[in-house]
């Protein structure tokens, strides 16, 4: 939940910046708001008609991707224009990411540490 407050703030202030529109704003903002239920409903589906082993490696590929989709979309749609002004200081830019970055490890750990005591491996991911 809270990558998804990350997400909708830096969705809402590229759709805010965009000068294509109102249209253009609202349909990213449709994109946007249907992705998770859309997400949710294959999930259902793929858990539903995948056995174990398809299930994992469906799983782990899924994953991945959604990795690597939010290392792109962190580092060159968020961080890199970020970094390329100079409205404050650089020092103070690169100290909240490494604050962030560390909350977020944090928050990660947790919900590991809590999945390995209850046995439970599918509510972290």
């Amino acid at each position: 939940i809270i990558h998804k407050l990350c997400l909708a703030f830096a969705v809402g202030m590229k759709l805010f910046q965009d000068q294509r529109g109102m249209t253009h704003q609202l349909t990213g903002l449709l994109v946007f708001a249907l992705a998770a239920p859309i997400g949710v409903i294959l999930g259902i589906l793929i858990t539903k008609v995948l056995d174990s082993t398809a299930l994992d490696i469906t799983m782990f590929v899924i994953n991945a991707l959604a990795t690597g989709t939010f290392i792109y979309i962190t580092f060159l749609e968020i961080l890199g224009p970020e970094f390329q002004t100079r409205h404050i200081n650089q020092l103070y830019k690169t100290t909240a990411v490494v604050i962030g970055f560390a909350l977020m490890a944090l928050v990660f750990l947790e919900a590991v540490v809590s999945t390995q005591s209850t046995g439970d491996r599918t509510s972290w991911y």
